[in-house]
C-alpha cells in the first residue's frame, strides 16, 4: 500500500514563506518580529493539517480490504476500522466504519450555525432526513468544541464519504449507529474508484439521562482511498464452463478408444484402412475444432486440451501391412483375428499339461503330452505371427501365453 500527499494546500504557504524571509532580512530581530513569527506559524498549522493522505488498495469478491484508524493518538478506545468488501454479482461496493464506541457522521457537508446551538446538535435542522428517538438530546463536549477552528459558526463538518466512480444506494441514516454501512454501485464495471473518508465523530450516551448523548470527539481524516477492483474472470461463465468440461471429456473418451484401436499405427487388411480412415473423419467431423480466446484460465484451458486432442487425431497414421503368402503349415492355423480370450485358454491348456507331467512317471504318457504342447506352441505362434497384435488385449493374453510357454521349455524340455 503506497501514501502520498496532496502539496496543493501548501504552496500559498510556500509563497507566504518566500515574502516573508525578505521582510525578516529587514526587520531583524524585534519584538514586532517575534510577533510576526507567530502569526505565520499560525497561518501555516491549519493549511498543513489539511494536507491530504492517498492510499492504494486493491479488493476482490474473496478478499476485502481493512483499514485501522484512529480518532485520538494518545487513545486506544477511540480506534476505528473501516472495511471494503467488494460484491461481484451485484457490482458493488460495501464501506463499512466500526468502533468500540457509537459512530455519528454527517452525510452532507454540513454548516456548524446551522445545526449546533447552545452547544448542542439539531437533527431536525440538517440539511437531510436523519432517524432519532424522541427527546434524544445531543451535545458536543468541551474538548471537541476546542477542536473546531473559529469562528465557529463559519466551521464546515464534512460529509463522512465522497466517491469518484461510484453512485450511493438509497439508505436511512441514523444519529446513533453502532456501525455504519454504505453500499455504492460501481458505474461502468470500473476497475479503479475512488473513495474520500473526511469527519468521523464517536459519541456515548450519559449515564445519569439515557436520552442524552454527547460527541466526545472526532476528526477529519481527509484520506482518500484509490480502490482497484479485482474482478474474477471467469465470473459469469458457468454455463460456458460447464460446456468446455462436458465436451473435452467427451473427447477424451473418443480419443482414448480410437487410439486403443489403431495405436499400433498398422492394419494387416484394406477393409481395416478403410475403417480406420472412416473413423477418424467421423471423429473430426463430430468435434469440430473450438477458436476460442477468454481471459478465464479454467475455460481457455479446457479447450485448448480440446483443441490438442484433435490434433492427435487428424495426426494419427496407420499403415498398411498386408500378411505373406501362407505355407500351407501356416494355412492350417485358420483366418481370423487373434481371440485373446482363446490365446489365454491355449496358456491355460499348456499349464495344465506341464502339471500332468509332472504327475506321472509313465514314459508314454510323458512322450504323449510334450506332443501335445509341442502342437499348441507351434499352432499358436504361428497365428501369432501371421495375425499379429493389434489391440491391447491382444497383446496382454500374448504375454500370458509366453510366460506358460517359458515354463513348458523350463519344465519339460
Amino acid at each position: 500500500m503506497l501514501t502520498s500527499f496532496n502539496i496543493k494546500p501548501l504552496r500559498g504557504v510556500i509563497r507566504a514563506a518566500s515574502h516573508f524571509n525578505g521582510w525578516y532580512a529587514m526587520a531583524g530581530k524585534t519584538r514586532a518580529f517575534r510577533y510576526a513569527t507567530m502569526c505565520f506559524l499560525a497561518l501555516c498549522l491549519p493549511l498543513l493539517s489539511q494536507a491530504q493522505t492517498v492510499k492504494q488498495v486493491s479488493v476482490s469478491a474473496d478478499e476485502p480490504f481493512t483499514d485501522h484508524l484512529t480518532l485520538q493518538q494518545d487513545s486506544k478506545d477511540t480506534d476505528l476500522m473501516v472495511k471494503f468488501q467488494f460484491d461481484e454479482a451485484n457490482n458493488t461496493l460495501t464501506v463499512s466504519l466500526v468502533s468500540y464506541r457509537s459512530l455519528f457522521v454527517f452525510q452532507d457537508d454540513t454548516r456548524y450555525r446551522q445545526v449546533v446551538r447552545h452547544k448542542r446538535l439539531r437533527p431536525e435542522r440538517f440539511p437531510y432526513v436523519v432517524t432519532a428517538a424522541d427527546h434524544q438530546q445531543f451535545r458536543l463536549s468541551k474538548p471537541l468544541r476546542k477542536t473546531i477552528s473559529h469562528p465557529r459558526r463559519k466551521h464546515i463538518f464534512r460529509q463522512w464519504l465522497t466517491t469518484e466512480g461510484l453512485l450511493p444506494r438509497p439508505a436511512e441514516f441514523q444519529m446513533v449507529n453502532d456501525f455504519i454501512e454504505q453500499q455504492f454501485d460501481i458505474k461502468n464495471h470500473q476497475s479503479v474508484v475512488t473513495v474520500t473518508l473526511r469527519d468521523v465523530f464517536l459519541m456515548e450516551r450519559d449515564t445519569k439521562h439515557t436520552n442524552k448523548w454527547q460527541l466526545l470527539c472526532g476528526r477529519d481524516f481527509n484520506t482518500r482511498y484509490q480502490v482497484a477492483i479485482r474482478r474474477n474472470p471467469c465470473f459469469g461463465l458457468e454455463a460456458d464452463l460447464q460446456t468446455a468440461s462436458q465436451s473435452l471429456t467427451d473427447l477424451q473418451k473418443s480419443y482414448k478408444s480410437f487410439r486403443a484401436k489403431y495405436g499400433g499405427g498398422k492394419v494387416t487388411s484394406q477393409e481395416a484402412m478403410t475403417l480406420f480412415q472412416k473413423t477418424q473423419n467421423t471423429l473430426l467431423q463430430q468435434f469440430p475444432r473450438r477458436t476460442v480466446t477468454s481471459a478465464c484460465p479454467d475455460l481457455q484451458g479446457s479447450w485448448d486440451s480440446y483443441n490438442l486432442l484433435l490434433d492427435s487425431i487428424s495426426m494419427m497414421q496407420c499403415k498398411l501391412e498386408l500378411p505373406p503368402v501362407l505355407t500351407p503349415e501356416e494355412e492350417a492355423v485358420g483366418g481370423g483375428t487373434i481371440d485373446a480370450t482363446n490365446i489365454c485358454s491355449r496358456a491355460r491348456q499348456i499349464d495344465e499339461l506341464v502339471g500332468r507331467w509332472l504327475l506321472t512317471t509313465d514314459e508314454i504318457e510323458r512322450r504323449d503330452i510334450k506332443a501335445q504342447c509341442a502342437k499348441i506352441l507351434k499352432d499358436t505362434n504361428a497365428l501369432i505371427r501371421i495375425r499379429g497384435m493389434q489391440t491391447e488385449e491382444q497383446r496382454r493374453a500374448v504375454k500370458v501365453f509366453r510366460e506358460a510357454e517359458r515354463y513348458y521349455y523350463k519344465t519339460i524340455h
